[in-house]
């Protein structure tokens, strides 16, 4: 009879002398709930991102009538952006809120267009042409939290927007 140190070692010996199997290292399953809880975090995220962007404008918009190049004569325009700024952003957050998840580029986005766009007009209206560099100052914050939030990709396209946005107040 054998002892148990030699059924033990004779065991291994047979175990390492057959064929191993590799497992994969992802299966479909992971990836698929992978992808489903990075389409939720995004939902997430741009649902607590509208407060802030409630009050980026509230600071923008009180910021430009204040200390804003004739604001008063401007007065008009101003409050047209801000009003289509704070109308995207509040269908976007209606449209994030219904959905159970959400795609993580589409709409995070049209959001980053939204910024740098009534960003830069609100700057354009209230600033004189030798201080259009603070669209650039402002659009740094937001390719910075589109990079974080979303990805690379979003953070590229956001820096071109930014990009075309200065020379777009610096042209006009």
């Amino acid at each position: 009879m054998r002892s148990t140190a030699e059924l033990d070692e004779s065991l291994l010996t047979t175990t390492l002398i057959g064929n191993t199997l590799e497992l994969p290292s992802t299966t479909p399953e992971m990836v698929e709930a992978l992808r489903h809880d990075r389409e939720l975090l995004v939902r997430e995220a741009l649902l607590w991102q509208r407060w802030g962007r409630y009050l980026a404008l509230l600071a923008m918009f009180t910021l430009a009538v204040a200390v804003g190049d004739d604001a008063a004569a401007k007065m008009v325009p101003i409050v047209l952006t801000s009003l289509a700024y704070a109308a995207c952003v509040a269908i976007t957050s209606r449209i994030v809120s219904r959905a159970e998840v959400v795609h993580e580029h589409r709409l995070p986005a049209l959001l980053v267009t939204a910024d740098i766009i009534g960003l830069s007009t609100l700057i354009w209206l209230t600033s004189k042409p030798g201080e259009m560099g603070r669209v650039l100052m402002g659009a740094t914050l937001v390719v910075q939290l589109a990079v974080f939030y979303f990805g690379r990709r979003l953070g590229m396209y956001a820096a071109l927007l930014a990009a075309l946005a200065y020379l777009w107040t610096t042209r006009v």
